[in-house]
């Protein structure tokens, strides 16, 4: 009886949803080999403070495959290259992916949500041979720190 009652109260209030928006940068380059660090941007209310967050890689069927989430997933391809941390009071999260492969190269998701189709923003990753160094910008060469990797 009383699990029931409980039961019927929770389902009667409608759950918060992710809302409002998500901002970031379209474009990522990287080094094969490299690392890149993406943030995402979110705004700081109760739901997206506390509902998963994710980075999702969309394949040519056009689905979106987890790779990292804040519900400790990580896809078994990425273990050992991928993080997220989120900093919600901050109303960001970011996506670090090591080790860098041309294969990597893609359109990807960081979004926010039970669901890879709930909030998010998409965008594209570069992965190439033989790029060099250069100040600012978005990806990490190989040992660089916070340098990007641009075409020579």
């Amino acid at each position: 009886m009383f699990t029931s009652l409980i039961n019927a109260l929770l389902t009667s209030f409608p759950k918060e949803s992710a809302s409002s928006t998500l901002y970031g940068p379209r474009f990522l380059t990287g080094a094969v080999g490299g690392s890149i660090t993406h943030q995402c941007f979110y705004s700081i209310t109760t739901a997206n403070k506390h509902d998963r967050k994710f980075w999702c890689k969309k394949d040519r069927d056009g689905i979106c495959y987890t790779i990292i989430s804040t519900t400790n997933f990580i896809s078994k391809g990425y273990m050992g290259r991928v993080a997220l941390e989120d900093v919600p009071q901050n109303g960001t999260f970011m996506v670090t992916m090591t080790q860098l492969k041309t294969s990597d190269t893609g359109t990807y998701r960081c979004g926010i949500g039970p669901t890879n189709r709930d909030l998010y923003i998409s965008l594209n990753l570069t992965v190439s041979e033989g790029m060099r160094r250069t100040r600012g910008g978005t990806g990490v060469g190989p040992g660089t720190g916070t340098e990007s990797t641009q075409p020579p």
